[in-house]
């Protein structure tokens, strides 16, 4: 998160600040787990359900499109297990190339005291589990005030009802919410 945001934040606080956690609490493009993320959804796409490689990338991306997630795609159209799926694919992160960020620790720690932060994931909860105890953040938002996409029956942004159960958790109206 930037700065500039932080201080805006500090500043005018929501009641209710919900985080995304890849792309929010560390930078894509410093580290490769969603890369390494999705290898383990294809390899466990081609051992557990016989696809080709080129086949368990395409219907990723087409279930992506389709439903939201890839897991859901499985699950609705292979009767895959979305738990053992994405549990196969958390094996193949390196989550020790996370780095904890002392500014950002405390600059969420302070947004605490304001108001209420949430974590709001696509990710299911052993992923989200591991970045924030990597990051170390896991102790800023406490389980309870965590939204995995396995929350939802593995339906995730931008589906309403992800964020009719967001709102709900957070015994908030919507325009005492933001979400980044």
């Amino acid at each position: 998160m930037s700065t500039v945001l932080i201080q805006h934040l500090k500043k005018q606080p929501p009641k209710a600040l919900l985080l995304d956690l890849d792309g929010v609490f560390y930078c894509f493009s410093d580290t490769p787990i969603l890369n390494r993320y999705d290898m383990g959804l294809e390899e466990y796409l081609v051992q557990q359900h016989g696809l080709s490689v080129a086949e368990a990338n395409q219907r990723r991306q087409a279930w992506f499109q389709r439903y939201g997630n890839t897991a859901r795609g499985a699950k609705a159209e292979l009767g895959a297990d979305p738990v053992a799926m994405s549990d196969h694919a958390t094996q193949y992160v390196d989550y020790h190339q996370l780095q904890p960020c002392a500014l950002l620790r405390q600059d969420l720690l302070q947004l605490a005291q304001a108001c209420q932060l949430h974590l709001a994931t696509n990710a299911h909860q052993p992923h989200a589990e591991n970045v924030l105890q990597h990051l170390a953040l896991a102790d800023v938002i406490p389980p309870h005030q965590r939204t995995t996409i396995c929350d939802n029956g593995w339906v995730g942004k931008p589906d309403p009802s992800y964020f009719a159960l967001l709102l709900k958790r957070t015994q908030c109206q919507p325009h005492e919410v933001l979400f980044i």
